[in-house]
């Protein structure tokens, strides 16, 4: 791996990392809804550079709807539940909570398009289950966890 890669990948994991801190204190003066709309303009800022070279090429009516369905439910919609559930929650709980979204997308994945779950996979996903809920709930659920009181926004994460 190139050392560019890997700066890019350890920025991209700092920041990521930190929105959450970041969305926390900007939870306490600004609506779930503002904090989206901010950071989504910051971000579409950066990305102004790529908008430009996509609208020079020549899209149909067909991929337009298609990529204007996964602006708003692959990324607004999602933002929007994550920072209502964040204001409901706790930074600690957000920034674990979304972590396991990948073992969502594998669940689903395996669910609706018939992708193969083996077994080391299965193992993976059962831990990062496990470990989330022994954090969030502090302690082993049905046994002697505690509902805290951030619960609403635990299950909206």
């Amino acid at each position: 791996m190139s050392p560019r890669a890997l700066f890019y990948l350890t920025a991209a994991n700092f920041l990521g990392g930190a929105s959450y801190l970041g969305s926390a204190y900007a939870l306490r003066g600004y609506s779930a809804t503002a904090v989206v709309f901010w950071r989504t303009l910051l971000g579409m800022i950066v990305f102004i550079p790529f908008l430009i070279r996509a609208l020079k090429r020549r899209y149909s009516k067909g991929q337009w709807t298609r990529m204007a369905a996964v602006a708003v439910f692959g990324y607004a919609a999602p933002l929007i539940l994550g920072t209502i559930g964040q204001d409901w929650s706790s930074a600690t709980n957000a920034s674990l909570l979304v972590g396991i979204e990948p073992v969502s997308i594998t669940l689903l994945s395996a669910l609706f398009l018939g992708e193969r779950l083996m077994p080391l996979r299965a193992a993976a996903i059962a831990g990062g289950i496990a470990g989330a809920s022994l954090i969030v709930l502090q302690g082993i659920p049905f046994w002697n966890a505690s509902i805290q009181p951030q619960v609403r926004g635990d299950l909206l994460l």
